[in-house]
């Protein structure tokens, strides 16, 4: 079945830079009509490489026709203050607004006056975003809010500065975040019959929010620690406390951790796997390891216990290593997967663009792109659903839609556009390529919802209702921004299959199977419901509950819901028009569906990891689960979309997002360059091919960094005033990009000497009031303790007597933060739903309990 998307009819003024590029592209993807407004001569997306066939043109840029596809193109001169009066008259007939992160005088007086109409409920939704909350017109590229919100500091080896991770991803997760808010907006706007709403992303809120699970606020809190930059050690993960072997703390106190998962080590033939062993299968690796090795070493008893594992780690990691230098890539992984071990290769953009399983899946598809008179490859968008497909479409042409957008949104006719045109306004010439767009609708923006009175005061979700089966990470945080943003979401779980999260970061007291801060920190504002799925009764109360729900959601392997006979035609026989979401490392079909895999090992298949750090290490990638963190906003906004055309036609939905396909989106052009020039970009550390200087650089102490990235030749004069040296300020070799390139040696040395000299937070400050982009290398006790304008990020509360701290989400909603409540103890709920919702009696209630059906 392929119809409409679901946000056709919906319009997306779409004024981003580079940090909410991205935004834009995935509601065109879920059918908004997306018109981004350009500087006549394109902005810098246009102007940077690399380019198509490396030949420099407005319409080449990589970069542009990845993040630039599905969108209309208006070019205004955005210097002059008459602009904003042109682009006021457009966004009075749209939706949402999306804003730049760098704004001129004018465009911040407009948005700041456009915010607080929107706050108030009038005319069109705001999307803001800025780098510090308290700091909003501080320089910035990508490396600063991944610096300052702690994701920089967990990446690469303790002996060296920090890795930058390819993918801008801070911009990427800010994105991410702009089109949840977006599409709750958009719902907001046609359901419930509610006003406009405003919402602002911290970049550096958005990157720390993709830390949760090795830089917790909590574990800072409890025992000092910070994210341990392992390089190819292995990470390791605080889990319950007893057992499994101590590390001192940086306050004297002793902390458990389980270790060995997601490490990466080089196979045989040269190429690099993470190799993770599933502790459930664990008795099935030393039986391999001896036909690997010719080694019964693991067969000892002394192995078999996770705890003299853990306490051996250096042993066990050098054991490893040895076992998977003997074997090929091909052969590790394929034969890990089948004893159910989390072993995946570590790969490039060309390894994806290979990949069997991504071809057999339809992944890549050459597009037209008419401005050029040739094709592009581009990979699919994620997002899969039985209620319609999305097919791959062009960037715009600079300025294509110009005259059409004014015709249609601003209700100018063929001569007042002219009279602009003529003033030199107005950019473009639609003529040359012909007004066929890209637009998936020339329909306005949608009026308020006749379906109720306006939701003043309500949360966009509110009355909407979850059945929640996700588990670990991937899943739940996804339905956590469903809970955040006002829907009743039921995590269903069990006490004989505990969800693993829950086993993560424990305090050194009181601690219990509640008391995970990993599991807080991701399922805020949800309910437990405990069931014991391998009893019919519980799946009989399931599709009991069934028709007072709105969504289903999963994220178990392939089948394990049919195993349930809770399939998708099941449900749907149930409640014809349920939304039902799944979210499988590998998808429903394709060669590998069956491979398992956790954050580090889908990052490991994203290409990330491979396109991270310096050619004379391994590609260890990052020391988080990140994938886990950036599916979530993008797999919450095709679940609100599709609620959104659910209530205005009444069928339900199948979606699938593969984690996979969603992490390869990741990727900033390295991908996109690959398919279509045939040129992989090397690893290349810190450096970048956009900036120079661009690095991590060394302070006072120990362990501290700052970053710095030098975008133009006015920021190379700035940071040497800043330096004192004017020697390299006037050097006739380094008043260029190319020419800084090619002494990065020789200045990242003179850049280190200065640092060297001061506290992080100096030299950062020095060099913003020279307007250099810079920020402190933040860990989680600095953001806590030390930095003032990440305090509101944390929700505060007691477990008993234990202080706990938990992320809200990184944006703000009309002005303030989304309320929401502590994560669920296990099972807290059983009875208020059962009984209290369900009906059922008390001695009913209580047979359950005692035969564990309810456990």
């Amino acid at each position: 079945m392929s119809g409409p998307l679901p946000l056709t009819g919906s319009t997306v003024l779409d004024l981003s830079d580079e940090p909410l590029l991205a935004a834009g592209r995935y509601l065109a993807e879920l059918g908004a009509r997306v018109l981004r407004v350009e500087a006549m001569k394109g902005d810098r997306v246009r102007r940077g490489g690399p380019f198509l066939d490396e030949e420099q043109g407005h319409e080449r840029s990589l970069r542009h026709l990845l993040f630039n596809a599905g969108k209309e193109s208006i070019a205004v001169d955005l210097d002059r203050e008459d602009a904003w009066d042109l682009i006021a008259r457009l966004a009075a007939a749209v939706d949402v607004v999306v804003a730049p992160l760098e704004k001129s005088k004018p465009a911040r007086a407009w948005i700041e006056a456009l915010r607080a109409s929107a706050e108030r409920g009038d005319g069109p939704s705001l999307v803001d975003v800025v780098f510090r909350r308290d700091q909003p017109d501080l320089a910035v590229t990508d490396l600063m809010p991944v610096a300052a919100g702690g994701l920089l500091y967990c990446n690469g080896y303790p002996d060296r500065a920090p890795d930058y991770p390819t993918g801008k991803l801070a911009y990427k997760q800010g994105a991410f975040l702009a089109v949840t808010a977006a599409s709750a907006m958009i719902l907001n706007r046609r359901l419930r019959g509610g006003g406009a709403d405003a919402a602002t992303i911290s970049l550096q809120e958005a990157a720390m929010s993709t830390t949760i699970q090795a830089a917790n606020q909590n574990l800072w809190n409890w025992y000092g620690v910070v994210c341990e930059r392992s390089g190819d050690g292995g990470l390791r993960y605080p889990v319950l406390g007893h057992g499994f072997g101590a590390w001192e703390t940086g306050r004297g106190d002793k902390v458990s951790f389980i270790g060995g998962r997601g490490t990466t080590y080089e196979t045989g033939d040269g190429r690099w796997v993470t190799f993770g062993l599933n502790p459930p299968d664990y008795a099935n690796f030393p039986p391999w390891f001896k036909d690997v090795t010719g080694s019964d070493e693991l067969e000892q008893e002394q192995w078999r216990d996770p705890a003299y594992r853990v306490q051996h780690g250096e042993e066990f990691h050098e054991l490893l290593r040895r076992f998977c230098g003997a074997q090929d890539l091909d052969e590790l992984v394929q034969r890990g997967q089948e004893l159910h071990h989390h072993v995946l290769p570590v790969q490039t953009a060309a390894d994806i663009a290979a990949d069997e399983h991504l071809e057999a899946r339809g992944f890549f598809e050459d597009v037209d792109q008419p401005a050029l008179e040739r094709s592009v490859r581009k990979p699919r968008s994620p997002y899969r659903s039985t209620a319609y497909e999305v097919e791959p479409r062009a960037a715009p042409a600079l300025g294509a839609h110009t005259d059409r957008a004014l015709r249609e949104l601003a209700g100018m006719d063929a001569d007042e556009i002219q009279r602009v045109r003529n003033t030199g306004l107005l950019g473009g010439m639609p003529e040359r390529y012909g007004e066929t767009g890209t637009s998936a609708t020339t329909v306005a923006a949608s009026p308020p919802s006749a379906n109720g009175a306006a939701a003043e005061g309500r949360l966009p979700l509110a009355g909407y209702r979850v059945l929640d089966f996700c588990w670990m990470a991937a899943g739940p945080l996804i339905t956590e921004i469903l809970a955040n943003l006002g829907a009743d979401v039921v995590k269903i779980e069990s006490a004989s299959g505990i969800d693993r999260v829950r086993e993560f970061c424990h305090p050194p007291q009181e601690f219990s199977i509640d008391t995970g801060a990993f599991f807080h920190d991701v399922n805020t504002g949800k309910r437990s419901l405990t069931l014991n799925l391998h009893e019919p009764e519980a799946l009989a109360l399931v599709k009991q509950m069934l028709p007072n729900f709105d969504f289903v959601t999963s994220n178990f392997a392939p089948g394990a819901m049919e195993k349930w006979g809770l399939s998708y035609d099941e449900l749907r026989a149930i409640r014809p028009d349920i939304i039902v979401g799944t979210y499988p490392v590998m998808g429903l079909s394709g060669p590998k569906q069956s491979y398992r895999g956790i954050g580090n090992g889908v990052l490991a298949l994203s290409g990330v990891a491979g396109h991270t750090g310096a050619p004379d290490r391994a590609p260890v990638g990052l020391g988080t689960l990140h994938t886990d963190f950036t599916l979530a906003p993008i797999a919450a906004a095709q679940l609100i979309a599709a609620l959104i055309q659910r209530e205005e036609t009444g069928e339900g939905q199948f979606i699938e997002l593969a984690q996979y396909e969603g992490a390869t989106h990741l990727l900033d052009t390295e991908l996109i360059e690959f398919l279509n020039n045939g040129t992989l970009a090397p690893r290349i550390g810190n450096r970048s091919r956009e900036y120079s200087p661009h690095g991590i650089f060394p302070t006072r102490g120990d362990d501290r960094w700052v970053a710095i990235a030098v975008r133009e030749n006015a920021d190379w004069q700035a940071l040497c005033n800043v330096m004192g040296r004017s020697d390299l300020a006037t050097g006739q070799q380094l008043q260029t990009l190319a020419g800084r390139q090619d002494h990065e040696d020789v200045i990242e040395e003179a850049i280190s000497a200065w640092t060297s000299e001061r506290d992080e937070w100096e030299a950062a400050e020095l060099l913003q009031q020279a307007r250099v982009p810079a920020s402190p290398a933040e860990h989680v006790g600095d953001i806590v303790e030390r930095d003032a304008g990440m305090q509101q990020l944390f929700y505060e509360f007691k477990w008993g007597e234990l202080p706990f701290q938990v992320q809200t989400q990184p944006f703000t909603w009309n002005g303030a933060r989304l309320e929401t409540t502590p994560s669920p103890k296990l099972g807290e709920h059983n009875e208020e739903i059962l009984r209290g919702e369900l009906g059922l009696d008390e001695e009913r209630f209580v047979d359950l309990m005692v035969r564990e059906v309810v456990y």
